[in-house]
Order: C-alpha cells, then sequence, then structure tokens
C-alpha cells in the first residue's frame, strides 16, 4: 500500500509541474514507472503498422533515443497489443513466449506493457522491461500502476495532437491572411478596461507598425499609432459598439513609424464572452 501511495504522489508531482514540455513529462513518468516497478528500462512506443518507433525512453544507461524504430513483431508490444489490458511477465525464459523474437535479439528477462489509447484508438504502448527477472513477481498494485499511468499518457498524447491539429489550421490561415489586404485580427477588451489582440495577422506591422506578438501583450501599442486628432473618436467608436454590441466601424489616421501617416478603414463584429470580456472579429 505504501509503495501505491508513493507512486501516487509521484505522478501528481509530475501531473503537476509547470514549464515542461511533453517530452519531459514522458520522461518523468518513465523514470517514474522504472523506479516504482524495479526495472531498467521505460519507453513510451507509437504503433504505425508493422513499424515501432520509440516517443519518449528512460533508462538509467543508454536508452534507445526517440526516433528510434524496430520491427513492431520483433518487439514485446505485439504481445500487448493482442490484449485490452495489461500485459505482464516476471521471467520470459521461463514462459510460454521464451520463443518470441524480443527474447532471442534483446533477452530481456521481465516486461510489463499496456496499450495507449488516443481518441479511442490504439495509438502505441506503455512498457517497461529489465534483462532481470522480476523477483518479486508482478502484483495487482503494479497492474493498477499501469493503467493509471497509461490513461495518464493517453490524455497528454490526445491533448498534444490537438494542439497540433490547431497549430497547423493557425499556421494554413497565417498563409491564407499574409495574401489578404489590411490586417485579420481579434480585438478584446476586458472587464477591467485591460485590451490586446488575441490574434493579429502579420498585416498588423502594415497598419500599427508592430508585431502580432507585441499586440497579443497589449492593445495600447496599436492606440498610441493612432493619430491624436482621431484618437478620442476611435475609443468612443469602441466604447459604442462594447455597449450596444453592435457592429464596429471607423476610420481614422495611423503614424507609422516608417510609413509615416496612413488612413485607415476597420471594422468588426462584438462577441460578449461569458467572463464579461467583449471580442471583436
Amino acid at each position: 500500500l505504501e509503495r501505491q501511495r508513493h507512486a501516487l504522489r509521484a505522478l501528481n508531482e509530475v501531473a503537476a509541474a509547470s514549464g515542461i514540455n511533453l517530452q519531459e513529462r514522458l520522461a518523468r513518468t518513465l523514470q517514474l514507472g522504472c523506479e516504482h516497478l524495479q526495472l531498467s528500462l521505460g519507453l513510451v512506443s507509437r504503433i504505425e503498422g508493422a513499424v515501432y518507433t520509440v516517443e519518449a525512453s528512460y533508462a538509467a544507461e543508454a536508452p534507445p533515443t526517440p526516433g528510434t524504430r524496430f520491427d513492431f513483431d520483433q518487439t514485446y508490444c505485439s504481445l500487448t497489443y493482442q490484449a485490452d489490458d495489461v500485459v505482464a511477465i516476471d521471467s520470459m525464459g521461463s514462459s510460454r513466449f521464451s520463443g518470441h523474437p524480443c527474447y532471442q535479439h534483446f533477452a530481456l528477462e521481465a516486461y510489463i506493457g499496456i496499450p495507449l489509447l488516443v481518441a479511442g484508438e490504439r495509438w502505441g504502448t506503455l512498457n517497461f522491461s529489465s534483462s532481470a527477472r522480476r523477483n518479486p513477481p508482478f502484483d495487482e498494485v503494479d497492474l493498477e500502476f499501469m493503467r493509471l499511468s497509461a490513461r495518464w499518457i493517453s490524455s497528454l498524447l490526445e491533448q498534444a495532437e490537438i494542439e497540433q491539429q490547431r497549430e497547423d489550421l493557425l499556421q494554413r490561415f497565417n498563409k491564407l491572411t499574409r495574401h489578404l489586404p489590411g490586417m485579420v485580427y481579434q480585438y478584446q477588451l476586458s472587464a477591467d478596461g485591460q485590451a490586446w489582440f488575441p490574434y493579429s495577422s502579420t498585416g498588423i506591422n502594415e497598419i500599427y507598425g508592430i508585431t502580432p506578438e507585441q499586440a497579443a501583450n497589449s492593445g495600447d501599442l496599436a492606440l498610441e499609432r493612432v493619430h491624436p486628432d482621431d484618437l478620442d473618436s476611435v475609443i468612443e467608436s469602441i466604447t459604442a459598439s462594447a455597449l450596444r454590441l453592435k457592429t464596429w466601424r471607423a476610420e481614422y489616421r495611423v503614424r507609422h513609424p516608417l510609413k509615416g501617416e496612413l488612413w485607415v478603414a476597420g471594422f468588426a463584429s462584438p462577441e460578449l464572452l461569458e467572463n464579461g470580456s467583449i471580442v471583436w472579429h
């Protein structure tokens, strides 16, 4: 029971850790698994057809690097993929799987693995192994640790895939907006009066002389570039649009740091968010 509590505390620490990326979280989880299970090698694999790819690894000495590929049928995970739950083998040499190619090639005695599901589909495996037999044998605490770790890792991988899809979509959108005149943007005004651009195309540099990253931090830089004689009317038009939730339209001058004075026309549709903020699209 104490082993289980220790493992759960450590897993919670990994989950709560901030400022680390996916690879670091996976590596820490694998290190935790090796320590808890008393095995020397931990892997997260991606299974695509007949190809087994190492996605993350941990070992005290010379683990296979991420990106290393093996023939799926030559790995113990081919056994894991035939099951819907944890596969645990204390001593491969004395088991019915002693003739498995992986045992013949790598002589890994102990193995425990479980399929990883991402978006409901089999994605790969979480597995641990060692050249020494497992003594004492795997118990129910070990099996439950594997199930919990697999659910945690699956959620990380699913989140990463969603984020990657979002990033790919944003990149395609950015490529399109580079060919549009002017700029495409979202402008957000919080209930406490703070304003920023959650999204702006690179065209914002052509109009205001600032980058999308600068605009995402604060909307003040854009307002500072508005001609002083037009600033009050621009602010009033934004306020009126916010109060009535009506389309914002304005024509005004901008003092561009390189191009000088520019006349611009803008329009956007406001949307009231649940937190009281208003975002214009």
